[in-house]
């Protein structure tokens, strides 16, 4: 915003007509589809004043046109940061941290942060009910908004239908929590296969998948392994504590030995007898003797 002894200076306590409209537009920024006729310093005033989501499309609008703000990217980083650390306290910023994605452009770092930010507290909000059609709009119409700078997020109260509906619009996320906690929603086989379905995509760069007791089965297992070999981008695979048998280890060992990109794999506290468990310790043994060693944790 204009500093107030500023525009004293200009107009004597009166705001000025830029400033006027520099607000306004501000205020209806989202309905602006070029900003090739504004001055850049205007346009940094623009994205300080208006609402975070308008200012997620300016700035998409900016990009689409090749406009960069000459001078302005440290203002822009320290504005996203502000308002990250608003929203958000130091604990929480932290653990985001902890959680980032391999590869987040610095310069962009506070702006992935806040919206995910942004987007995890509309997802657990007690007012919101992910299986909800109008709810689903929502989230969908955010995603669209911001799905480009969001580059880790955590789903815990995911359905099927959510992710049928909304994680496909995710073409940035490198790191995907769908971990279920208390009272939430299983995934089960549908969710497995929604999930793979999105693997799938060309456009998914998933990195690291974590599905800590999202009650998957051996079917929903098997389409997720299928999904990583057509489309291996995923580097860590968590399937810990589901409801995983012998025959979805032996499949994760078919994975294991085809995938060499995968890195990281935790099966632990499944349905897996010693059978499944030691066949999947020989296949990364086998692994290693190859030269391309995996993080294996499964007892």
């Amino acid at each position: 915003m204009f500093k107030k002894q500023k525009v004293e200076e200009e107009t004597g306590g009166v705001p000025s007509l830029l400033a006027i409209c520099t607000r306004v537009v501000a205020e209806y920024a989202d309905g602006l589809t070029t900003v090739d006729f504004i001055p850049d310093d205007v346009v940094m005033e623009i994205l300080q004043q208006c609402s975070s989501d308008t200012a997620v499309h300016l700035q998409g609008v900016m990009d689409e046109e090749n406009v960069p703000l000459q001078g302005y990217e440290q203002k822009l980083t320290s504005m996203w940061e502000k308002r990250c650390k608003s929203q958000w306290d130091a604990e929480k910023v932290t653990k985001l941290e902890r959680v980032c994605a391999y590869d987040i452009s610095a310069d962009t770092y506070w702006k992935q942060l806040f919206l995910t930010g942004y987007l995890q507290d509309l997802l657990d909000s007690p007012d919101v009910d992910v299986t909800d059609e109008d709810c689903q709009e929502i989230i969908t119409e955010y995603i669209s908004k911001c799905q480009p700078y969001v580059y880790f997020l955590t789903l815990c109260q995911a359905s099927a239908a959510v992710l049928t509906s909304c994680i496909g619009k995710f073409e940035s996320i490198q790191y995907l929590d769908l971990s279920r906690g208390p009272r939430q929603p299983k995934l089960k086989v549908e969710g497995g296969k929604a999930v793979a379905d999105w693997l799938r995509q060309p456009s998914c760069r998933v990195k690291t998948l974590k599905m800590y007791s999202s009650v998957i089965l051996d079917p929903g297992c098997d389409a997720i392994c299928e999904a990583i070999e057509a489309h291996p981008t995923v580097l860590v695979l968590d399937l810990q504590f589901n409801d995983i048998t012998d025959k979805g280890y032996f499949r994760v060992c078919t994975l294991v030995e085809k995938c060499a990109q995968l890195v990281g794999l935790d099966m632990r506290r499944n349905m897996g007898t010693m059978k499944g468990r030691n066949a999947l310790k020989k296949a990364a043994e086998k692994r290693h003797k190859a030269g391309h060693p995996i993080e294996l944790r499964y007892i």
